[in-house]
């Protein structure tokens, strides 16, 4: 079962407890701080609930802010790695060139970090992925 814990005009966000996971659906765009205040009350989240896992859907946004993805790289990132202890991590993206090319400069980031992120064009197979996983991981 799925509880909401946010839903802006930006941003849904959705925990399971039984998976132990994050899912958030980006809505339209956020600015800088709107994009900093929503990770930063999900890593408060984090500390008080077990998350594993964490999918990141980006499919319907049109416009991709690269300081947004930038202070994800420099910001959540590292806390999530290193305090959380998370592996793993999902994002699904649409077809277009521009969602390929930032899912792809992120998944760099998590590489240089040896944290896993594998990139889905299906919410199925994504949520599929995280939950027949036998260790714990984490979404983005």
């Amino acid at each position: 079962m799925n509880e909401t814990l946010l839903n802006s005009d930006h941003l849904e966000v959705f925990y399971n407890l039984k998976f132990q996971y994050l899912h958030l659906i980006w809505k339209k765009t956020a600015d800088l701080e709107e994009y900093q205040r929503s990770f930063i009350e999900l890593t408060e989240f984090a500390r008080n609930h077990p998350v594993n896992t964490f999918l990141a859907d980006i499919s319907r946004l049109t416009v991709l802010k690269p300081e947004n993805r930038k202070w994800f790289e420099h910001e959540i990132l590292p806390i999530a790695i290193d305090e959380f202890k998370l592996k793993r991590a999902a994002i699904r993206i649409s077809k277009t060139e521009a969602q390929k090319k930032y899912a792809h400069y992120i998944k760099e980031a998590s590489n240089a970090h040896n944290f896993y992120l594998k990139i889905f064009y299906s919410e199925r197979k994504a949520l599929k992925w995280l939950k027949l996983s036998p260790n714990k991981h984490i979404l983005f």
